[in-house]
């Protein structure tokens, strides 16, 4: 939260690159690639988890997933909602973006699709090995084709022009307020 209030231009344009650059990686290795979500997920999170093959989560009691940027006063940028709607299906999506919608159960995250299984907590790690064996069963050639299709246009995108969309929206005085307001009412319940 500190880096989007009061931003530096020289820290944030880098931050988002980062950011961006990483969600291309990841959103189009040919190597499956599985979330394991025990706890919480938000924001980043569940951009992480949507970029994934495979989704996993685990009961915990602060579990929480979500794209609740519209909550403080930002959209999120194109290729998240992109990405979105591809995962959830346009209707969830839209409707998910435009609530801010925070899922606090993994069985909330599995019926809307944000998640593809539910596991014990202390089988994540076995389980989501056991995913991506399954997927190093079928030839990568063919498996990474697929997703390199699905995600096409991924790699049509421009981390420079993504960073300055979420720029435009951070830095502006509006969304700085709406910022403002949300870190005051989190330090006051701190208290």
């Amino acid at each position: 939260m500190n880096i989007l209030y009061q931003p530096k231009r020289e820290i944030l344009i880098p931050y988002i690159k980062t950011f961006w650059k990483t969600c291309l990686t990841l959103g189009t290795t040919k190597l499956p690639v599985v979330t394991a979500i025990q706890g919480v997920g938000m924001a980043a999170g569940t951009v992480f988890a949507l970029l994934a093959d495979y989704r996993l989560a685990a009961p915990h009691p602060k579990f929480s997933m979500g794209l609740s940027e519209v909550n403080v006063g930002f959209p999120p940028p194109y290729f998240i909602h992109k990405l979105a709607s591809d995962v959830l299906g346009s209707r969830i999506a839209h409707r998910h973006l435009q609530l801010g919608e925070i899922i606090t159960s993994p069985e909330k995250a599995l019926s809307m699709g944000l998640v593809d299984e539910i596991v014990d907590g202390a089988e994540l790690v076995n389980r989501g090995v056991e995913v991506i064996r399954s997927y190093g069963k079928v030839p990568w050639r063919g498996r990474g084709e697929v997703k390199r299709k699905d995600r096409a246009w991924m790699n049509e995108l421009n981390g420079d022009d993504i960073a300055e969309e979420v720029w435009k929206w951070i830095s502006e005085r509006e969304g700085q307020l709406v910022l403002q307001n949300l870190i005051a009412s989190l330090r006051s319940k701190k208290q």
